[in-house]
């Protein structure tokens, strides 16, 4: 039997695909994206920078709060 798989064409296809797995490494997302869609290198290149700087964001604001909690 043939397996189809979904492209994902837009960052936005990207990270809908991983939501809810946003919390996961990076380089692990990706490998998830490789193994189960069909992705342009370059929009995954550009995903996976994005997702860097996302979970970098969510860490800092994490501390920030628990500063503030302190």
């Amino acid at each position: 039997m043939v397996r189809l798989r979904k492209r994902l064409e837009t960052l936005d296809d990207f990270f809908a695909a991983v939501e809810g797995y946003t919390h996961l490494p990076t380089e692990l997302l990706v490998r998830f994206l490789l193994d189960n869609y069909l992705v342009d290198l370059d929009q995954l290149s550009e995903f996976a920078s994005s997702m860097k700087l996302r979970q970098i964001n969510d860490a800092a604001a994490s501390a920030g709060a628990g500063s503030i909690a302190a």
